[in-house]
């Protein structure tokens, strides 16, 4: 069991480039968006341990403070579209955030989460991420 645990959390930042390459693919459009909003989630940015960045992919990291469920989502922020992945890690809710042609510096700054929607495929890397949350979530 413990090789299994310890496959998944190697190979999460390989699927989670992945994803957002395929993401990429699919051109979502940035607009512009009214920072008056109502928003769903409001967190600071802060430092991660920078994998993704020296692959090419900058995530905004945030520690969520409510339990969300696991997956990935399409997010509309204050910096414009992106992909969202949230997952639990040792009882705390984390969520990375990929901002489409976005490449700025936001550490301490807020991230505002405007709207979201659950990306529920279940084939290829999507899918393979939703069956390490389904797994993460009965361990």
């Amino acid at each position: 069991m413990d090789i299994i645990k310890k496959k998944f959390v190697n190979n999460f930042i390989f699927y989670l480039i992945l994803i957002l390459l395929i993401l990429l693919i699919i051109k979502i459009n940035k607009k512009k968006i009214d920072t008056d909003r109502p928003y769903i989630i409001k967190e600071k940015v802060f430092k991660g341990f920078n994998m993704a960045s020296k692959l090419g992919w900058k995530t905004a990291n945030i520690k969520l403070n409510k339990k969300y469920e696991c997956g990935m989502y399409s997010v509309e922020t204050n910096y414009g579209d992106g992909i969202l992945v949230m997952y639990n890690h040792n009882k705390i809710s984390l969520a990375e955030c990929h901002i489409l042609n976005f490449n700025k510096n936001i550490y301490n700054k807020y991230l505002y989460i405007y709207s979201m929607e659950k990306i529920n495929f279940n084939y290829g890397v999507v899918g393979i991420f939703n069956n390490f949350c389904k797994y993460q979530e009965t361990n």
